[in-house]
């Protein structure tokens, strides 16, 4: 993950540092930028597209999926990550 305006991980504050690591753990525990599940929070969740621009923009390894598959995609992703994050385990 890259800032915008930094030239390297020296130009980051600690807590930056920390975000940064956070937000690469929960990406790890949906498989990846690569995989559905961490491409869709990521542009959705992250970048704040909707589910259909995901889902016909980028989709899964650049194919288009239907809305309705983007929508169990992001909803187990968001499961996952409630786990992840201890959610439910109480």
């Amino acid at each position: 993950v890259r800032v915008p305006g930094s030239s390297g991980p020296g130009d980051l504050t600690d807590a930056q540092v920390d975000a940064r690591r956070r937000v690469g753990g929960a990406l790890d525990a949906l498989g990846g930028l690569g995989s559905p599940a961490g491409s869709c929070v990521w542009h959705v969740v992250g970048l704040q597209r909707s589910i259909r621009e995901w889902a016909m923009r980028q989709g899964w390894g650049g194919r288009p999926v239907r809305v309705e598959q983007a929508q169990g995609i992001l909803v187990a992703a968001l499961g996952v990550l409630a786990g992840w994050y201890g959610y439910g385990n109480g």
